[in-house]
């Protein structure tokens, strides 16, 4: 960049760093993508993204692969399942 000499030229820079999660899913038949943007990534809001999954596909079954996010693991996800044996697989 260039400036006269003795002058000092202010560049504005982004605010800090920001971590946005985003949960989402693909059908891999039809390239569908499904996804939520979060807050966080905790048991709460991948619960909501669940939801949202639980009425896209209510009337079809789905097979969800996860990692071991704790998230994923949490208790009151796993209750969730449990009450959706018919849709997730």
């Amino acid at each position: 960049m260039w400036m006269p000499r003795g002058w000092c030229v202010e560049v504005p820079a982004p605010g800090k760093n920001q971590k946005i999660p985003i949960y989402g899913a693909l059908n891999y038949r039809t390239n569908k993508v499904s996804y939520q943007v979060g807050y966080g990534k905790n048991a709460v809001e991948f619960l909501g993204f669940l939801a949202q999954l639980a009425c896209e596909y209510h009337e079809k079954h789905c097979v969800v692969v996860l990692d071991n996010a704790s998230y994923h693991t949490a208790c009151v996800v796993q209750k969730f399942w449990m009450s959706c044996l018919v849709v997730f697989r």
